[in-house]
């Protein structure tokens, strides 16, 4: 179920709630109907004896109607909560993910996303992120393709891992972060890349998503 993106699922939660209104909408339907008609039942009954005992089941019906409809309600709410709890979890937070060994950053990514490693460069590593539908490419490094005066704002970074900026170049969506922990080669940075960051920017604006590994 978790395999799923946080936007099948919501949309899952709608189809949900969709559904359970309808069953409310239904059998408050028929509920009336059948209340009408026992009243109609009593009104048009001429026998004394069948008029009073016609005139029991209104009330006696109405309560059990009242009860089932409570049972729905509640039917609902905790099929409601499920769908809560099933998107908690699925978008809660996951064990530390390294991103780099050579650099020591890691990620706390939620469970409905993946990364992978792929082959480093010289002075750099490389992964792909996989979330909300979208492979985004990842780089962490000393030297991002990124404006330089949004690079060299990395070295006012000393307190964890700092988002630095947006923009677009290369045709494509960058969001680089910093850190700048004292090494001698200056501060670690890290890029996120794609077409189109819309998706995933709330996963990268979350609090403390980049750490250094320990």
């Amino acid at each position: 179920m978790c395999d799923m993106t946080p936007k099948t699922l919501g949309r899952v939660a709608m189809l949900a709630k969709g559904l359970s209104v309808v069953l409310v909408v239904h059998f408050q339907g028929k509920a009336s109907s059948i209340y009408k008609q026992l009243r109609q039942c009593v009104s048009e009954s001429g026998e004394l004896k069948m008029a009073e005992l016609c005139q029991n089941y209104p009330e006696s019906i109405d309560f059990h109607l009242k009860r089932r409809l409570d049972m729905v309600v509640d039917a609902v709410k905790a099929a409601a909560m499920a769908t809560l709890f099933i998107l908690a979890g699925c978008n809660a937070i996951q064990s530390t993910t390294t991103l780099s060994e050579r650099y020591r950053v890691c990620a706390k990514l939620p469970l409905s996303t993946s990364y992978r490693s792929a082959p480093p460069g010289p002075d750099f590593d490389l992964g792909t992120l996989r979330a909300e539908g979208l492979v985004v490419d990842v780089f962490i490094g000393g030297h991002p393709r990124f404006s330089h005066q949004v690079i060299n704002k990395g070295v006012g970074a000393t307190d964890g891992f700092k988002m630095l900026g947006r923009e677009r170049s290369d045709e494509q969506d960058k969001v680089l972060f910093a850190y700048e922990r004292g090494d001698e080669e200056g501060p670690i940075y890290v890029m996120f890349m794609a077409p189109n960051l819309d998706s995933v920017e709330p996963i990268l604006r979350t609090e403390d998503m980049l750490v250094g590994c320990k």
